[in-house]
């Protein structure tokens, strides 16, 4: 994995963890693959519904099609 996919990566997940919808849609509009995970397979839907971020959980599900129900760690 390169160093650039690594930081989008953690941007995505910053982002989902922050209930950043704004950036979220970004990345999705550039093309993104909104299901990326870390090391632990922490995705952004996991992150953005731990921490009760609605507006961001429902952009993911409902806009960028992620699973709801993706395996982590």
């Amino acid at each position: 994995m390169t160093e650039a996919c690594r930081l989008g990566i953690m941007n995505l997940l910053f982002a989902a963890a922050e209930g950043d919808t704004e950036s979220l849609m970004k990345y999705h509009s550039s093309g993104m693959d909104m299901s990326l995970a870390d090391y632990d397979k922490r995705a952004a839907i996991h992150l953005s519904a731990a921490e009760g971020h609605l507006e961001a959980t429902k952009f993911l599900l409902e806009v960028a099609k992620v699973s709801p129900s993706p395996m982590d760690r």
